[in-house]
């Protein structure tokens, strides 16, 4: 039997970026913690037909699709849609090709460039999170060693354990970056309020505290900034006021 959950989905759902297990930091990607005790009673969107995780994305036609960092709305290309798998009622979202990420005050072009590439990590990682596979995620793009390796097993273990994940989309604010040669770091919050992890053996979805601070690690590779290393940490008191 299949978990349910009553919620309401607008736009595109963003991936949990939250680290599996507690801490004050870590450097896991999340939304497999199955130890969470925020539960919540609700009704999953899904698919009879869900089972069948062999949804690729396809492109909407429509002619009121609109480009928000989905699309390229210059040529009216529209956003590609995908059919989340595992769930009971069909749920189709928007694939973003960038999560913009709100730049720090004084930010350089330099910094900026930093920021769009973790804009498209996290548009690829929640992609992950809404059941796309990781190869068609296209997240190797922006990612390397040692962290291509970890979000390649926790995409198999998304799939291993059928879980998805749904929610509004992520906010995501700089804090700062540091560029020193070809070695970059950047702090952000990450506000996922809304997010529901819905796991497919028929335990009650789950959801984790909202806030996180990211402190991600970049390497400057054939002149493409790519994501190395992802640290989540717990003590959320520099995103206090951000969101509201």
């Amino acid at each position: 039997m299949r978990a349910r959950i009553r919620m309401a989905v607008t736009g595109c759902i963003l991936a949990p970026f939250v680290l599996a297990g507690c801490g004050s930091s870590g450097d896991e990607p999340a939304g497999l913690d199955a130890t969470d005790d925020t539960s919540t009673a609700a009704e999953t969107p899904g698919s009879d037909d869900a089972n069948n995780p062999d949804e690729s994305p396809t492109s909407d036609t429509s002619p009121d699709a609109e480009d928000d960092g989905d699309g390229d709305a210059s040529s009216g290309t529209p956003a590609p849609t995908f059919t989340q798998p595992y769930l009971e009622e069909e749920n189709v979202v928007e694939l973003r090709d960038i999560a913009p990420v709100e730049p720090h005050d004084d930010a350089t072009d330099e910094e900026a460039e930093v920021l769009e590439t973790l804009g498209r990590y996290t548009a690829a990682f929640e992609q992950i999170m809404w059941g796309v596979s990781f190869e068609d995620s296209g997240i190797e793009e922006y990612v390397i060693d040692p962290n291509l390796t970890t979000v390649r097993e926790h995409a198999a273990e998304l799939e291993e354990r059928e879980m998805v994940s749904v929610g509004p989309p992520v906010e995501e604010v700089a804090l700062s970056v540091n560029i020193d040669g070809d070695t970059a770091s950047a702090e952000t919050c990450l506000n996922t309020r809304g997010w529901i992890d819905v796991p497919g053996d028929g335990s009650a979805p789950s959801s984790a505290d909202p806030l996180r601070v990211v402190q991600s690690e970049l390497e400057r590779v054939d002149g493409e900034w790519k994501v190395s290393r992802v640290v989540h940490d717990y003590d959320v008191s520099p995103c206090e006021g951000i969101f509201e």
